[in-house]
């Protein structure tokens, strides 16, 4: 079992209340420094914070790998250490409203799977956090309004696929993000939601297929793409694809499909390597080059 809890941590902590009684007996004001919010939590007012008087889910999520409310999900930055599990079932979490992560989640187990579904709101993860399934598990995170992978944040599924998912928002990954599933990684928005791939950020599939479907526009600028085959799809306008890397494992050639049927794609600057001969696919009324 391992444990987030910093001894050190609550010792200052009571210091700092033996502290602030003395200076209350001698009627001074005092304000006790805060430290709530080091913990998860089941963030009943859905204020994105681990107040004091809600729930603390720590033990269910080291013991089990689980926790499901008709609430929203808050794992924060300032625990002292992050969550681990050896737990077959790895981390599940599901929240009738939002789940924010500001924290790494690693699932040790063999063939153990992260999962998030937010029933009625949205996912946030960020603070440069790392999610990590067990070597051959999936990643599957999913929302009916927006995903946001933040700035800096890894998830990974070695020997495992990896899918994001909106039904009804958009997929943001934001700059130097990184999605890695060794035989998939699959970004769908159901709705007419958008999928927006910022600079430095990277997409790899190192043995399988990569693929993006948006009813809305699909922006991918200044990332790499890494797969033996890779599909976009929109059902809306444009396919902004500027300025990426995309190739392939060696020795393989590589295909790539971006369709915006009676629409719009954009590959200006886009390099492609190891390309199968005709496996540049582009359907699209306006291609721009």
């Amino acid at each position: 079992m391992v444990s987030i809890i910093d001894f050190g941590v609550f010792r200052n902590v009571r210091k700092l209340a033996r502290l602030w009684l003395i200076a209350a007996c001698f009627g001074l004001l005092v304000p006790l420094p805060s430290v709530w919010g080091a913990f998860p939590c089941e963030d009943v007012n859905n204020d994105g914070v681990c107040d004091p008087d809600e729930k603390d889910i720590t033990a269910e999520l080291l013991d089990d790998g689980y926790y499901s409310t008709s609430e929203s999900i808050v794992i924060p930055a300032d625990m002292q250490k992050n969550l681990s599990t050896k737990n077959f079932d790895g981390f599940v979490l599901m929240a009738g409203k939002n789940i924010t992560v500001n924290a790494s989640l690693t699932a040790s187990a063999k063939g153990a799977p992260i999962i998030f579904q937010a029933q009625d709101g949205t996912i946030n993860i960020g603070n440069k956090s790392t999610l990590r399934a067990g070597e051959g598990g999936f990643v599957d995170i999913g929302a009916q309004h927006d995903v946001i992978i933040g700035p800096g944040v890894s998830v990974y599924a070695k020997q495992g696929t990896l899918n994001v998912l909106s039904w009804e928002g958009d997929v943001l990954l934001m700059k130097g993000s990184k999605l890695y599933g060794e035989y998939g990684v699959d970004v769908t928005t159901v709705g007419q939601g958008e999928v927006t791939v910022y600079a430095g950020s990277e997409l790899n599939s190192q043995r399988g297929h990569l693929g993006i479907n948006s009813g809305g526009n699909t922006s991918i600028n200044g990332s790499r793409l890494y797969a033996e085959d890779t599909s976009i799809r929109t059902g809306a306008n444009l396919i902004d694809f500027r300025n990426n890397y995309i190739a392939g494992p060696p020795y393989t050639d590589v295909w790539v499909l971006l369709s915006a049927a009676g629409s719009t794609v954009d590959i200006r600057g886009s390099r492609f390597r190891n390309l199968h001969t005709n496996g540049l696919i582009i359907n699209a009324e306006n291609v721009m080059k």
